[in-house]
């Protein structure tokens, strides 16, 4: 499945609105072909959660980062809910696990390519579900 997200403006609400209405309808078709009652998502980067944690309100979720204060901001901001948030480097350590869904925005572009591949065989050789990612068209 490929789905065109369009181009990546950040995480605010305002840029997030068609992103945030596409997962949803993402996450809807992907439960009802695998006949699931809840999908496990990965967001990695999980960043500040500015708009996912309104996505997220009925949903699970693991957030992984490589910034430790991001973490422990979404720690103790959202606690009370079921999403775990892990501090982690995926390029020398990997992902934990294995997700209905792997949601990677806006990662992959800085890295090294060496590096990006690496992350790209991590999600490839987990076993999870699905990818989505961003893309960035060579004239950019």
């Amino acid at each position: 499945m490929l789905i065109n997200f369009g181009k990546w403006e950040g995480s605010t609400l305002y840029w997030s609105q068609e992103f945030s209405a596409t997962l949803h309808r993402v996450v809807s078709e992907v439960r009802a072909v695998r006949g699931l009652s809840r999908v496990r998502l990965l967001d990695l980067p999980c960043g500040d959660m500015a708009w996912m944690s309104r996505f997220l309100r009925t949903r699970d979720e693991t957030g992984i980062d490589i910034v430790p204060s991001l973490v422990d901001h979404n720690r103790k901001a959202y606690g009370r809910f079921r999403w775990k948030f892990i501090q982690r480097d995926v390029v020398q350590n990997g992902i934990n696990g294995t997700y209905d869904i792997i949601m990677s925005c806006a990662m992959l572009k800085p890295l090294y390519n060496s590096d990006a591949i690496r992350v790209l065989a991590v999600f490839s050789n987990s076993g999870s579900g699905y990818l989505l990612t961003t893309t960035y068209p060579l004239n950019e």
